[in-house]
């Protein structure tokens, strides 16, 4: 079921699967993450959209959306990513807080393996800047869906309960030039 809608991002055209993204369950979302190639921090790059998907459950749910709409940092809109060599590149959230947007919670991307299949993965790192997420010790998986959208599955690790469920999310882009600012 590939569901699309083109959008116009300064001049360009691009292919957003968001609605598609949406209609799968937790499930489903854990077979397509299976079945997908690891993003390419070459591909990857400026500034994206993004969206959170389903959970596994009511907690996750909450989880969720909490993450992505606390009083600070703000509500998240998406992300940034560069390139720093053919492996390795840096990024930031992106968030909008009284309805100016921000750039916070850095990471850095490189080659990993998926804790969902063991497969590989472009992981986004947190714990190499102090934000929360790298208190966290969190960790986002991307995997391509197709030249402008990418699965995302992210986790990390409480301090007294261990690692925490999975989250999925959805980005696509680039919608701009990344800003390190």
């Amino acid at each position: 079921m590939k569901i699309t809608e083109i959008i116009n991002v300064d001049g360009l055209l691009v292919d957003n699967r968001r609605a598609e993204m949406l209609a799968y369950n937790y499930d489903e979302l854990i077979e397509i993450f299976k079945t997908l190639p690891a993003a390419n921090v070459n591909v990857l790059k400026g500034e994206v959209d993004g969206c959170t998907l389903a959970a596994r459950n009511g907690w996750g749910n909450l989880l969720t959306w909490v993450s992505t709409h606390s009083p600070y940092p703000g509500i998240w809109k998406g992300k940034g990513f560069s390139q720093i060599n053919d492996k390795q590149g840096l990024g930031y959230n992106r968030f909008s807080l009284f309805g100016v947007e921000h750039r916070s919670m850095r990471f850095v991307t490189g080659p990993g393996l998926s804790v969902v299949d063991n497969k590989p993965v472009l992981l986004m790192d947190y714990r190499p800047y102090v934000n929360p997420l790298g208190m966290l010790h969190a960790l986002d998986e991307i995997r391509q869906l197709d030249d402008n959208n990418y699965l995302l599955c992210g986790h990390w690790r409480w301090p007294l309960f261990g690692r925490s469920q999975n989250l999925f999310y959805h980005i696509y882009g680039p919608i701009g030039e990344f800003k390190d600012k």
